[in-house]
């Protein structure tokens, strides 16, 4: 594979090109070799490069449109890596136009060249720096990062943006990546490490900012580098789920947490007095805010009588059917064309998509409190066997199958034979069964102390399959059946 390293004489893209290299990829790399800090180290970098067969180096700007698009003509690479920026953030306030010139022109140069000559994956460098001012810790993704603090980085959160364009306009695959301060050998001299460390060897004392009331995250070099790597390997793909009705800016799964959707809901909990409701039949006492709703025929949702309760605020979706006793709880969402089965639940703020089947007994949590915390979705066409339980911080991809007796939480891990991993959430994920996948219940033996003596186990959900024909047959004859 041939790949262009943008910033090769760098600290970050030094080591990446190695990397590359080593696995017999051809590098094409690509510097200015500013004196933004010692030149020497950067050429004593590059003399690590040099010699190898499979490397090539052009000493160039990016800010120089026409010898950046002779790059792109004469080398044709395949992949990019940019690497090559105006870095460190106080050095703005000496140069602010060197941010300007390599971080946007530059930079729009390269998203010029990848989109004229066919690159199949950009990766490029933002920064942590564009969290600016936020305060929600630890940062994810999924911030808000409209509020940069200095130049260098609102000419990062510039790069994303411009990014995002292009990818959308030329469908042109681009991954950014947020690296948090990068330390290690060969590593840049104006980094808070190296100062630190220059000015106790001399027995100087160290300049301490804000106080010294402040944290900083540091990541070592080959950390980051394997990131690059892999990253540059795994070429970015649309997302077929993504909402402009509630864009997240980082979610590759199409949806969100919405805070203010559950404190709205929780306040009508609080605010409503208790108050006698139902009729003759069937009578109960509850907060007034949140009634049993009444469907007419006109609405195609079927209640079938026996005791189903549906509180205003959920919204079910015509060719829904509801068996008796039921309960779908204020803030669900259910789809067209689904049915919820007898003594199944749905909770609060749980989201179930069109076609589902939620067989007797089983529980959809919505997770209400606390408010961030991530809800369960259940896809398309997904199958839930009786007395399966789905709850907080879950997403069931279409198609899927959960056996009778199936529990899924965030905190759950699902071992997938088929494929030989083990499926978990994240700090930012959740747990994610895949599209198609027969997940039923398992155990794991336990294997210290006096557990194998004792025959204990875990539970634990297995995908022992992916959907196939003889699943399919089975669930268009349950649809039928419907």
């Amino acid at each position: 594979m041939k790949v262009l390293v943008t910033g090769v004489a760098g600290f970050i893209g030094s080591q990446t090109a190695r990397t590359l290299l080593a696995r017999g990829d051809d590098v094409i790399g690509l510097d200015n070799l500013n004196d933004y800090y010692d030149v020497n180290l950067k050429l004593a970098r590059l003399a690590r490069l040099q010699g190898q067969n499979n490397f090539h180096f052009i000493k160039a700007d990016l800010a120089d449109r026409h010898e950046i698009e002779r790059v792109f003509e004469e080398h044709r690479p395949e992949r990019v890596i940019n690497l090559a920026a105006q870095a460190g953030v106080r050095y703005a306030f000496e140069n602010p136009h060197s941010y300007v010139n390599s971080n946007l022109v530059g930079f729009l140069h390269i998203l010029e060249g990848c989109r004229h000559h066919g690159v199949e994956h950009l990766v490029y460098a933002s920064s942590s720096s564009v969290y600016g001012a936020n305060t929600r810790m630890p940062f994810s993704i999924h911030d808000n990062v409209d509020h940069p603090l200095n130049l260098y980085a609102a000419s990062k959160k510039a790069n994303e943006l411009m990014a995002h364009s292009y990818s959308h306009l030329y469908e042109l695959p681009v991954t950014g990546l947020r690296f948090f301060t990068v330390y290690g050998p060969w590593g840049r001299p104006d980094m808070s490490l190296f100062l630190f460390t220059k000015k106790i060897i001399a027995g100087e004392p160290i300049d301490v900012f804000n106080f010294g009331q402040h944290a900083r995250d540091f990541t070592f070099i080959d950390d980051i580098v394997e990131g690059v790597v892999r990253t540059l390997d795994k070429v970015a793909t649309p997302n077929p789920d993504w909402n402009g009705a509630e864009p997240d800016p980082g979610t590759a799964l199409g949806w969100r947490v919405n805070p203010w959707v559950k404190q709205g809901i929780l306040l009508g909990f609080r605010l409503g007095a208790m108050v006698q409701m139902g009729g003759d039949e069937f009578s109960f006492v509850d907060k007034s805010t949140y009634p049993a709703r009444r469907f007419d025929p006109g609405q195609g949702v079927r209640v079938v009588p026996g005791g189903s309760t549906v509180r205003e605020g959920a919204f079910l979706a015509r060719g829904v059917v509801c068996m008796p006793p039921m309960y779908v709880n204020a803030g669900a969402y259910v789809d067209e064309g689904t049915m919820v089965d007898s003594h199944a639940l749905v909770g609060s703020c749980a989201q179930i998509g069109k076609r589902v089947h939620l067989s007797a007994a089983a529980q959809i949590g919505g997770v209400l409190e606390p408010v961030n915390a991530t809800p369960v979705i259940i896809e398309d066409d997904v199958l839930i066997g009786g007395n399966t339980g789905v709850y907080e911080g879950t997403l069931v991809r279409r198609r899927a199958v959960l056996a009778a007796g199936t529990i899924l939480t965030r905190g759950t891990p699902v071992y997938d034979i088929v494929r030989g991993e083990v499926l978990k959430a994240s700090a930012d994920h959740p747990l994610v069964i895949p599209e198609g996948a027969v997940v039923v219940p398992g155990s794991r033996e336990l294997k210290r102390g006096a557990e194998p003596a004792w025959g204990l186990s875990l539970y634990t959900p297995v995908i022992v399959k992916y959907r196939d024909d003889k699943t399919d047959l089975s669930a268009t004859l349950e649809e039928l059946l419907r």
